[in-house]
């Protein structure tokens, strides 16, 4: 008669288990996220037409433009940004929602490394639209980016857009 004997398993964790919860911790605790608001007298719509205006944003928002792409859902949008005295940076973002009038939602990066979820939401309210940007960066190289600067350039960014808002809601110049 034989007799079945379990053999202990080992308790250590391979190295590629390891090395994934390592990335896995990391990649937890490297995230830092912004968020602005700004509140615009208009309706959501006018908002709406402004962002997805892609060739517009040049006369608004000079420190990310639009280059290559589609804002519609499921497309890529590539965008320049032109941070004050440096150099342009090409940020690749794929469009995961576009619900026309409410939220436009891109993301990017590479995960583990440097990823971004960027989001605008509009919010009908009785002075007009409550616009809010925001934008979750995550990876092991948010560990050691310096963000602060984010805040300001999110102000400037919305500011811009409730100027361009405004602007495009002016009735035409009408001189003789």
């Amino acid at each position: 008669m034989t007799t079945n004997v379990l053999e202990p398993r080992s308790t250590q964790p391979s190295i590629p288990t390891l090395v994934a919860f390592i990335m896995a911790v990391l990649t937890a605790t490297g995230c830092t996220n912004v968020k602005e608001e700004v509140i615009i007298p208009a309706p959501p719509g006018a908002i709406w037409k402004v962002l997805i205006d892609a060739k517009g944003y040049p006369a608004w928002n000079t420190l990310l433009t639009p280059t290559e792409g589609s804002l519609q859902q499921g497309a890529y949008m590539t965008y320049r940004y032109t941070p004050p005295n440096d150099e342009p940076i090409d940020l690749r973002f794929k469009v995961e929602t576009s619900d026309r009038g409410r939220t436009l939602r891109q993301t990017g990066g590479t995960w583990g490394l440097f990823s971004f979820d960027h989001q605008w939401s509009l919010e009908a309210i009785p002075e007009g639209t409550r616009v809010t940007q925001s934008e979750a960066f995550a990876g092991i190289m948010v560990l050691f980016w310096d963000s602060e600067w984010l805040p300001t350039t999110y102000r400037t960014i919305n500011s811009a857009l409730k100027k361009e808002v405004i602007r495009r809601q002016q009735p035409a110049n009408t001189a003789p």
